[in-house]
């Protein structure tokens, strides 16, 4: 046993590690010599490299470091796009998609000013509309949205511009059956305006309504919020705005929501059709930059923005370039 061992060793080397051994008779005939024999498992366990060899090895590559350095050391913050960095941070925290940004600083030369990147992102936003009452029969507008966006409280907000500010004739129309108390908080805000508030089931009924005010100069319908991850909600709704005598349709959406929910809602609901926007909320929160996420390169319309939820605070008209200072300031 000895002798095998001292020759295991001779072969591997004095590291050598011996796991098993195991001595063993051959078998054979009665008149064959009985020989025995010894098994032996050994083997040499591999080195892992000391802390001091990587240190020597690592010394020789010095030779390239300044030149990572230099690479890192030149790039401006954010580093995703040609703008000004004050510029791209801005537009990062303010929840602008990284994407966009980049799109925004794909033709700058470096040399632009304000005004000239200023006009480069206008050029990627649809124009704002204003509501406009008809001329001789009611201009028809409908708020459509998730629940809870605020569509009745944008909706007051509207009637009650034009009633006290501007004079018009405005009926109210209710087509949220599902919410409890939607009709009669529109019914206490017709009765403080003094104007017709009445509530419809069908495009039948719609029809019906709009012949009844024919003489009104605008008629607001307010919808049921809904879940746009049910279809056949969003289609039960496209059977009521998709009414033939409707001119607006108007997404109402919460600015404070997920962004990716935004997104979501606005193609969801942009399977049904509609025709501008509405942000509320920006009280509740400074990521302005789901504004630009949601219209841009978009057809729809920029239409308004609801600061507050008092009913006596009016919408603001949401113009592009107010917008774009907002987020850059």
């Amino acid at each position: 046993m000895q002798e095998a061992i001292q020759q295991v060793r001779e072969e591997l080397g004095p590291e050598a590690i011996i796991y098993q051994t195991r001595r063993y008779k051959k078998r054979g005939f009665w008149w064959m010599e009985n020989r025995g024999g010894v098994e032996i498992m050994a083997g040499v366990e591999e080195q892992k490299p000391q802390f001091a060899s990587l240190i020597k090895e690592a010394s020789g590559a010095q030779n390239s470091l300044p030149e990572i350095k230099e690479e890192i050391s030149w790039k401006p913050a954010g580093g995703i796009s040609k703008l000004p960095p004050n510029l791209e941070k801005k537009l990062l925290d303010r929840g602008v998609k990284e994407e966009i940004v980049k799109e925004i600083g794909t033709e700058l030369h470096g040399d632009e000013n304000y005004t000239q990147i200023k006009e480069k992102i206008l050029e990627r936003l649809p124009p704002g509309k204003e509501i406009t009452p008809g001329e001789g029969f009611p201009r028809v507008v409908t708020l459509i949205g998730p629940t809870g966006t605020g569509k009745t409280t944008a909706l007051a907000k509207i009637a009650e511009t034009f009633v006290r500010k501007r004079g018009k004739k405005v009926v109210l129309l209710n087509q949220d059956t599902n919410r409890w108390g939607a009709g009669e908080q529109l019914e206490k805000l017709g009765n403080r305006l003094g104007i017709d508030v009445e509530t419809v089931f069908s495009p039948g009924d719609l029809t019906r309504a709009i012949e009844k005010f024919f003489d009104a100069d605008l008629i607001l319908l307010d919808t049921m919020g809904c879940n746009p991850m049910q279809k056949e909600v969003l289609l039960q709704l496209k059977g009521i705005i998709r009414h033939e005598f409707i001119d607006e349709r108007l997404l109402v959406l919460s600015i404070n929501t997920r962004n990716e929910d935004l997104v979501n809602y606005r193609d969801r609901f942009g399977e049904i059709g509609f025709s501008g926007f509405v942000f509320t909320k920006l009280d509740e929160t400074g990521a302005l930059g789901n504004i630009l996420n949601l219209a841009w390169g978009r057809e729809e319309n920029l239409g308004y923005v609801s600061r507050s939820q008092k009913v006596s605070e009016s919408l603001q008209f949401l113009d592009r370039g107010i917008l774009i200072d907002e987020v850059l300031k």
